[in-house]
């Protein structure tokens, strides 16, 4: 009935003490109680709906799109687009 969820930035306990839990502390981020409630609507729909995929971001998430091109050893940026 539900085949992906793909969660944005998530705050967990396992990045709380390391570089990268600063940046969760500082950033707009989803706790793991919203990916939850998610999943328990899904579960909850009737047997004939079917999702195929959601994608949930706190508001306020910045995200970023990024094309690479990488010649030889120096891989430089083509591309970039930030969006909220």
């Amino acid at each position: 009935r539900l085949q992906s969820i793909s969660p944005g930035l998530v705050k967990r306990e396992m990045v709380e003490n390391t570089p990268l839990g600063n940046l969760v502390d500082e950033t707009a981020a989803l706790v793991p109680e919203d990916v939850a409630g998610v999943v328990l609507y899904a579960l909850g729909t009737r047997p004939e709906v079917q999702m195929t995929k959601l994608t949930i971001r706190r508001t306020g998430e910045l995200m970023a799109s990024y094309v690479i091109s990488v010649s030889g050893n120096s891989p430089h940026c083509l591309y970039h687009h930030k969006y909220i």
